[in-house]
């Protein structure tokens, strides 16, 4: 499993149509989006839904960021990952999802009833102003099922 953080993002020059340049933290956002933009086919959608994640070692508690028909950006939110996100110790995340999730994981929609294998792709950090939560990024192993996609909010669950 390869893990990529995110670099702070450097100022970019005025917009045109701007009197000023763009925010630190939405700089740093365009940039967290730029790195996974392109890397899952379909439209996200940001949902927040509870999901409970299976890995070698039991289940652990997460939360969508966001979701699309191939994948989806996973916040580890139990133990031990919250230890690990609040002593601000990306090197230490990352082996505990490596370890958790080397092999794969299973995600299970808590509201929905629905489950999907998926494999770890990517790690990243949102930036510290924005509470520097660390983000897991998963590709399904098949394509989110229509049911699941209705119900998550990914249009009519056809692919539109």
């Amino acid at each position: 499993m390869r893990a990529y953080a995110v670099a702070p993002a450097t100022p970019a020059p005025p917009f045109p149509d701007s009197a000023s340049p763009p925010s630190a933290s939405l700089l740093a956002e365009l940039e967290l989006r730029s790195h996974f933009s392109g890397k899952r086919a379909g439209d996200r959608v940001e949902c927040g839904l509870a999901v409970d994640v299976k890995g070698s070692g039991g289940w652990f508690r997460a939360c969508l960021a966001d979701i699309s028909p191939s994948g989806a950006l996973l916040e580890l939110v139990g133990p031990p990952f919250a230890e690990a996100t609040a002593a601000d110790d990306f090197l230490g995340f990352m082996a505990h999802v490596e370890r958790e999730f080397g092999a794969g994981m299973r995600i299970a929609f808590v509201d929905v009833r629905g489950r999907i294998r998926a494999s770890v792709v990517r790690i990243a950090q949102t930036p510290e102003e924005d509470g520097g939560a660390l983000l897991v990024a998963c590709r399904f192993h098949r394509a989110l099922p229509r049911r699941l996609r209705r119900m998550v909010g990914l249009g009519r669950g056809d692919g539109r």
